[in-house]
């Protein structure tokens, strides 16, 4: 079901509380709540500038919020090094934990999460942690 609200955006940007909201709308039953884990390597979450109308303000706002962008892992190409530049094409700074769901494919009993990011990436620590970045 999330693929579907996800379809349906044609590449935008939603709110991360609407597409809670929306997804568990979608399912048949009520006594689900949808778990954001559910969404990795399906979806991006980034802290945006969305333009939101002021209360009783015809004034335009800007104002930072976290939303999810549709990125499906399958989307990807299967070739590591290609993969690594689309994603870096979509954010210049990666976390492991956002980088994960979308290399678990490329994983082989001779290759691993951390001997990709070694070849395909360069680190960077910083405040937030440890960052990863194209070579």
């Amino acid at each position: 079901k999330a693929h579907q609200l996800f379809k349906t955006l044609n590449g935008g940007y939603i709110p991360v509380a609407q597409c809670l909201f929306d997804w568990e709308g979608m399912l048949p039953t009520t006594d689900y709540t949808p778990d954001e884990s559910l969404l990795a390597g399906l979806a991006l979450k980034d802290f945006v500038v969305n333009k939101a109308k002021q209360a009783g303000k015809e004034k335009e706002k800007k104002e930072p919020e976290w939303m999810y962008r549709y990125l499906p892992e399958s989307s990807l190409p299967l070739e590591p090094e290609a993969r690594f530049n689309k994603l870096f094409e979509e954010r210049t700074k990666w976390t492991k934990d956002d980088l994960e769901p979308y290399l678990a494919s490329l994983v082989t009993p001779g290759v691993s999460v951390p001997s990709l990011l070694l070849k395909y990436t360069r680190s960077i620590v910083s405040e937030e942690g440890t960052l990863f970045s194209s070579r």
